[in-house]
């Protein structure tokens, strides 16, 4: 029998969701946007990803807008432009809705994660009282609402949060059928939480196996029968919209840039398990403790209590889900991704949920004491939630409007951190930068000489990624000058080419498609 939440507990739970929606507003702009979230504003504008597909070592005049909110393709460009992308469509679709609603600055952004965030910890409360009691949902909330890794999450312009609140509605649809039946109410809102949630991010995958594979096993007769049909009408649906863009990327999930997940541990197949033993004092906070891999323990305790209660089996799958698959694309591919937490956040509920779970036939003082310290283990870490530092893209751009006279061209050089890297530097100069009035250049390589003679005489401006690669080997025989260095993201040259003005510079040609979008 369900417990229906008294007015106390509906109180406690309004604390508690103002106190989420607080931490996740706090501190929201501390930081500029993150090349991830630039490229959020840059599909939703529905541009794709254009930053890789400006033309390079030409001059491109005028600098066209890729992040910029004007001159947004219209809404329904968003999904067939996503081809070079790794994500499906509706996080971005959505974002653009937010835009229209609410402009596009970092703040307004920001806030859409929030708010879903928001919404996360209502429904963990839910699915908490459902399967055991309100106060087993209270506990399940208070350590969403301050769990490090939500909380940067929330404040993360990318799916994530989307992600997981469709996850948490499907789970609370999935609980209110084993314990109430299926009825067309439930069955409309678990198909539609199933939908959204593969239409936002890939890694869900494993919570919905899980969630399947516990309706199959507990329903029987008719009830089993419809919620087969269901789950197929979802992905035969899914398949429909997405199926032949999800094929057009399937390219880009082993592209170049996974080198940024390459692991470097001395024993990759033992730093791998340690990671995901880790995992559950990692949903809590990101604690570098030698002995964090006793955590992993917690992996366990969902199937050796299955006899005393059947709803673990969903929270015993859903726990190891996401992180089991990552794991295993991580022993294949020699990758780290177990140690980004922001992938592994779609099974974090499942742990605040078990912490007071597993606990709660036990007397009073035990019963409370393993969440109260998960919850205090949270907020001693609640400081380090906010460590983001400065908003380096915002000093880079400062400097160069501060140096750079109206006109003088600038070339934006990724080096050895390749082709990614250089349009993730356009970005954040074109999202930071007023219009910029003046010629752009793009390098991934040593210049043409074709592009080196354009520079002879003219007072150019670098801006490089933060490599040990002299930018006197992109651009051989220019004067170099370092202006300012902004660590772990650029640093500013003057350049002044040698004498002999050459008549013209050569310029850039577009793609048609692109320059009709622009």
């Amino acid at each position: 029998m369900i417990q229906r939440a008294k007015w106390p507990v509906l109180l406690a739970l309004a604390a508690i969701l103002i106190l989420a929606g607080g931490l996740r507003a706090w501190h929201i702009t501390s930081t500029g946007l993150t090349v991830d979230e630039l490229g959020s504003l840059e599909v939703a504008a529905g541009r794709g990803q254009l930053h890789l597909r400006l033309p390079r070592s030409v001059w491109i005049d005028p600098a066209p807008a890729v992040t910029r909110f004007e001159g947004a393709a219209p809404i329904w460009r968003i999904a067939p432009m996503m081809g070079s992308d790794v994500h499906p469509p509706l996080y971005f679709i959505s974002l653009r809705v937010w835009e229209d609603l609410f402009g596009d600055s970092d703040a307004a952004i920001r806030l859409m994660s929030a708010l879903f965030g928001v919404i996360g910890v209502a429904l963990v409360f839910d699915i908490g009282r459902i399967l055991g009691t309100p106060a087993i949902g209270i506990w399940a909330a208070l350590l969403m609402a301050v769990a490090q890794p939500q909380i940067i999450s929330s404040q993360d312009a990318r799916p994530y949060t989307l992600a997981l609140a469709f996850i948490l509605a499907a789970n609370d649809a999935v609980v209110r059928i084993d314990q109430l039946g299926l009825n067309p109410r439930r069955a409309i809102v678990l198909a539609i939480a199933l939908a959204g949630a593969c239409l936002t991010h890939y890694f869900v995958l494993p919570t919905i196996a899980a969630m399947s594979l516990y309706l199959l096993w507990r329903l029987r007769g008719k009830d089993r029968l419809r919620i087969t049909l269901i789950l197929a009408a979802v992905g035969i649906f899914v398949l429909a919209i997405w199926g032949p863009s999800l094929w057009e990327q399937r390219k880009n999930f082993a592209d170049p840039w996974m080198y940024w997940f390459n692991d470097d541990a001395p024993n990759h197949v033992t730093a791998t398990f340690r990671r995901f033993a880790e995992l559950p004092l990692h949903f809590l906070a990101d604690f570098r403790d030698p002995w964090a891999f006793i955590s992993g323990i917690l992996f366990l305790f969902p199937f050796l209590l299955l006899r005393r209660r059947p709803q673990f089996l969903l929270l015993g799958l859903w726990l190891v889900g996401t992180p089991a698959m990552v794991g295993a694309l991580d022993l294949l591919r020699g990758t780290n991704q177990l140690d980004w937490i922001k992938y592994m956040i779609f099974s974090a509920p499942a742990a605040y949920l078990l912490f007071p779970l597993i606990v709660s036939d036990l007397r009073p003082i035990l019963r409370h004491g393993l969440p109260a310290t998960a919850l205090l283990a949270a907020i001693l870490a609640l400081p380090t939630s906010y460590n983001h530092g400065e908003p380096l893209w915002t000093r880079v751009t400062k400097a160069l409007a501060q140096h750079r006279k109206s006109g003088d061209p600038i070339i934006l050089a990724g080096s050895t951190w390749g082709r990614w890297y250089t349009g993730a530097l356009y970005m954040g100069i074109e999202r930071f930068s007023p219009p910029i009035d003046g010629p752009v250049a793009l390098l991934d390589a040593p210049a043409t000489p074709q592009f080196a003679s354009s520079l002879r005489g003219r007072r150019v401006w670098l801006v490089m990624s933060w490599t040990n690669q002299s930018p006197t080997d992109l651009l051989p025989g220019a004067g170099v000058h370092l202006v300012e260095g902004f660590p772990f993201v650029a640093m500013l040259y003057e350049l002044h080419g040698p004498p002999a003005l050459p008549t013209s510079m050569p310029a850039a040609t577009l793609p048609i498609e692109q320059k009709s979008r622009e």
